[in-house]
Order: C-alpha cells, then sequence, then structure tokens
C-alpha cells in the first residue's frame, strides 16, 4: 500500500474514536490500512469489528472510567469513548485498551480531541487560553476543577496526548 493516499475526515484525521459513531471514511481494514505484525488473525478480527463499530475499545473503556470527568456526566448514552492517543498514532494494542479511553461528554470530547484541553498529572484541567476565555465560562465548566487520579497507564497515554496533541494546538 506504499504511497496510497486516503481521504479521510477530520475526525479520521484526527484519531477521534468513531466507534461511537458507527462508521469509518476509509475503506481498508485498519489490519490492511496500518498493518502491525504483532497480532494474529483473531486479534485482528477484533481490531477490524471495533473500527467498524462493535463497541470493543468503549467496553474497555467503560471498565476503566465512570464518566466524564469534566461534567461528572455518568450515563454511558451521554458519553463518548475518546481515545487519550489517537487512532492514528497508536499501535494496534493502543487502539483497543481500555487505558487508552476516557469516556467523555460530546463537547468535551471535541476539546480534547483538538488539543484544546487535556488533564495534567497532578488532576487538574488543562486549558489552552482561547478555550479558557471563550468556552468555558459560556459552557459553566470550572477550569481548576480536578478531574480525579488516573491509573498509571492512563498517565503514559495522556504525557502522549499532552506532547502530541494539546502542545500542538497550544502552538508548541
Amino acid at each position: 500500500m506504499a504511497g496510497a493516499v486516503s481521504e479521510q475526515s477530520p475526525a479520521a484525521a484526527t484519531g477521534r474514536d468513531e466507534i461511537c459513531q458507527g462508521a469509518t471514511t476509509d475503506s481498508r481494514s485498519p489490519v490492511e490500512a496500518e498493518p502491525d505484525a504483532d497480532f494474529g488473525p483473531t486479534f485482528g478480527e477484533q481490531l477490524v469489528k471495533a473500527r467498524r463499530g462493535q463497541g470493543v475499545f468503549r467496553a474497555n473503556v467503560m471498565l476503566v472510567e465512570d464518566g466524564c470527568r469534566v461534567t461528572h456526566v455518568t450515563d454511558p448514552k451521554h458519553l463518548r469513548a475518546s481515545h487519550i492517543k489517537p487512532w492514528r498514532d497508536a499501535s494496534n494494542d493502543e487502539r483497543l485498551k481500555g487505558h487508552n479511553g476516557l469516556l467523555l461528554s460530546p463537547h468535551i470530547d471535541h476539546l480534547f480531541d483538538q488539543g484544546y484541553i487535556s488533564f495534567s498529572p497532578s488532576e487538574q484541567l488543562l486549558v489552552v487560553p482561547e478555550v479558557r476565555t471563550d468556552l468555558l465560562g459560556k459552557w459553566g465548566i470550572d477550569a481548576g476543577t480536578r478531574v480525579g487520579t488516573f491509573t498509571v497507564e492512563q498517565q503514559a497515554f495522556l504525557e502522549y496526548h499532552r506532547v502530541n496533541v494539546f502542545n500542538r494546538a497550544r502552538g508548541g
């Protein structure tokens, strides 16, 4: 597949969790699009099903997370399973790992996915200035909110998010 170019939606390009949306924009399976020799056919099939909307990733995230850390919404039908390390950057194993995810309210998911917010090792909400001044007050979000403790694995994924997604949105 060298040299192949595929058109992706902005959501797919950012690694947005399409599992909750039940759609993909790339006609190739994730296994074909991004080969990884570290898994067998059963895992590959599970990965394809997860990407096509079967909910494996979401179910794995729900084993780790209880609700949105910012809005405190706990009803799963109002939450999205969001990848911390974006799908496009993650290995096949990381794509399904529950510790690489957060349950987030849709508007919080948008901010997190686009790198406008992240979470610090000290349980603080991190916010880029443009969002802090424009959106947080309108959405009733306290920028100083404590978001709770993350697992060791989540902390590693969040470090990746802060460096590669959040800092990019900040222009860093």
